[in-house]
C-alpha cells in the first residue's frame, strides 16, 4: 500500500505495513483480557451489597446520581452531635 498524505514522515520508497499488528500483539491482546476478566469475575459480589445497596442499583438503573454531592458533610454533621 502506498503512502497517503497523512504519511508525510515516511520515506519516498517506503511503504505503509497493511498489517500493524502481529499474531504475537493479537495474543498478548487477548492474554490481557482474558485475565482482567477473569479477575472481575472471581472479585465480582454475587448480589447486591450491604451498603447502600437500593440507592445504587436505583440509580444505576435510571442512570442518575445516587447522592448529593456534599453527603460526606451530612453523615459528619448529623453524627456530631
Amino acid at each position: 500500500m502506498k503512502k497517503g498524505w497523512l504519511a508525510k514522515w515516511l520515506p519516498r520508497n517506503e511503504s505503509i505495513n497493511p498489517e500493524p499488528f502481529e499474531r504475537i500483539d493479537y495474543a498478548c491482546g487477548l492474554l490481557v483480557f482474558f485475565v482482567s476478566f477473569g479477575v472481575y469475575l472471581v472479585t465480582l459480589m454475587p448480589t447486591v451489597g450491604l451498603y447502600d445497596g437500593a440507592d445504587m442499583t436505583t440509580a444505576a438503573w435510571v442512570l442518575g446520581i445516587p447522592h448529593p454531592l456534599v453527603i460526606h458533610f451530612i453523615v459528619c454533621w448529623a453524627n456530631s452531635g
